[in-house]
């Protein structure tokens, strides 16, 4: 079972998914339990959108999330 504790270190991690053959590097927004699975929701780094993968199919990566946005007002 996802815990709250699971899905704290987990999320805002970067991630990767592979979907029809094309792997895509994510961030992990949120968990949930549905049907009696572990999912994670993940939005792509690089466009837009949201998408849920069951636990299993979400691989955690080294790579730093740099899709921050940051304020460059003075």
């Amino acid at each position: 079972m996802l815990n709250s504790e699971l899905l704290r270190m987990q999320k805002n991690k970067t991630a990767s998914v592979t979907l029809n053959g094309l792997t895509i590097d994510v961030t992990i927004t949120d968990g949930r339990q549905a049907y009696g699975r572990d999912q994670l929701r993940v939005t792509p780094i690089s466009g837009t959108g949201f998408a849920w993968f069951v636990v299993e199919n979400v691989k955690l990566t080294d790579k730093k999330n740099t899709n921050v946005h940051t304020s460059t007002r003075s």
